[in-house]
């Protein structure tokens, strides 16, 4: 009856999440991982996958670990990020011992990540490091989007009107679109490139 309890008070908690854009320094947001993360036992890997508005499409506990370690396989994160068509993610995982402070490991990882999802056109919104009482962030909108005008290649164009701007606006996130769903039904055709990690 407990784990019943505890499983209709995480369902209202994300419930809370689904109408209104995800924002990784939310409160809610914080409280949910803690209550829903905070004591597992094993490391676990969870997406919170968004669209372009940064609304939740789905969150999803793709990998399991041990209590101190964790195998990350990008390929098969990318690939449901593909396959959701989500244009963001947020990378979540757990701390079992519970002091969420980022690893050495943890730090490369996120930046790994980043760099892949750069290349593919989805944005990585956040990577969450939850621990018992609390979470820590790696990244966080500010540093990517810092990190991404140093490394983003030069465009030259000649100036446009303003009333241009809202057409280049929608004629990039339609182009953004094609190239995300161009890269998942090449991905999705080629099963022998994607591991079989453990599933929650």
């Amino acid at each position: 009856m407990l784990h019943r309890a505890h499983d209709i008070f995480l369902e209202a908690m994300r419930g809370d999440l689904d109408a209104v854009p995800i924002d990784p320094m939310d409160p809610h947001l914080r409280r949910y991982l803690i209550a829903s993360m905070g004591s597992l036992r094993d490391e676990t890997l969870r997406i919170l996958f968004l669209d372009g508005r940064h609304r939740l499409i789905a969150d999803e506990c793709l990998q399991n670990g041990t209590l101190a370690h964790l195998a990350l396989y990008p390929r098969t994160i990318f690939r449901r990020a593909l396959e959701l068509n989500a244009a963001g993610i947020i990378l979540i995982h757990n701390h079992p011992g519970g002091d969420p402070t980022p690893s050495e490991e943890d730090k490369r990882t996120t930046q790994h990540i980043d760099a892949i999802a750069r290349s593919l056109d989805i944005n990585l919104v956040d990577h969450i490091v939850v621990g018992a009482s609390n979470t820590r962030h790696i990244t966080c909108r500010d540093k990517i989007a810092d990190q991404r005008q140093r490394t983003a290649g030069v465009i030259l164009k000649s100036p446009r009107p303003e009333t241009d701007k809202g057409i280049d606006a929608a004629l990039e996130n339609a182009r953004a679109t094609m190239r995300r769903r161009m890269l998942r039904r090449q991905l999705l055709g080629a099963e022998e490139l994607f591991g079989e990690p453990g599933k929650c």
